[in-house]
């Protein structure tokens, strides 16, 4: 008796019964959204810049690249960086998303596409065919300004923040005139 709470323990931490859950941000179907919430997540006042990142659990480059997605999201969203995920995993799949963010430690709202992927794909750029991981970039007033399509680097990222960045200082003391 003495060894079982301690191997339930283990069983539970093994199977992610015991790992802390992402918020799935939804109401109806947790975290399950059409574009438009999406995107009113992404025009949500407050950031500097908002990125959206399209991933699944089934994309090896997207498992690859998220955890480096939220180290760099971790270190700029004191700038006013905002992240929005999307998961394009089907809703069978919703227990083993959960698993992989909880995994990874994500604790802020996130989301799975609800929508066909034509009208997923069309809503939030005309050019893209789908690949996976996708990243978009947004303004602060929810205007896309940058695209990655495949996988990326810290590097990369860090220089599109830094324009996005400069445009907006620029563009808010010309406001200011």
């Amino acid at each position: 008796m003495k060894g079982k709470p301690f191997r339930w323990l283990l069983a539970a931490l093994a199977y992610g019964w015991l790992t802390a859950s992402p918020v799935w941000a939804n109401d109806d179907t947790p975290g399950v959204a059409d574009i438009q919430r999406i995107l009113r997540a992404v025009k949500k006042p407050g950031a500097t810049v908002v990125v959206l990142s399209v991933w699944a659990t089934w994309c090896d480059s997207c498992r690859k690249d998220l955890p480096m997605l939220l180290r760099f999201f971790r270190a700029h969203e004191k700038e006013g960086l905002r992240l929005v995920l999307v998961s394009a995993d089907d809703e069978a799949n919703h227990l083993a998303a959960s698993r992989f963010l909880a995994a990874l430690g994500v604790d802020f709202p996130t989301w799975m596409k609800r929508d066909s992927d034509l009208t997923f794909l069309n809503a939030l750029d005309a050019d893209w065919i789908g690949n996976l991981p996708a990243l978009f970039l947004f303004d602060g007033k929810g205007i896309l300004r940058h695209k990655v399509y495949g996988e990326t680097d810290e590097g990369s990222l860090a220089q599109a923040l830094r324009r996005l960045m400069t445009t907006r200082s620029i563009s808010s003391k010309r406001t200011k005139r």
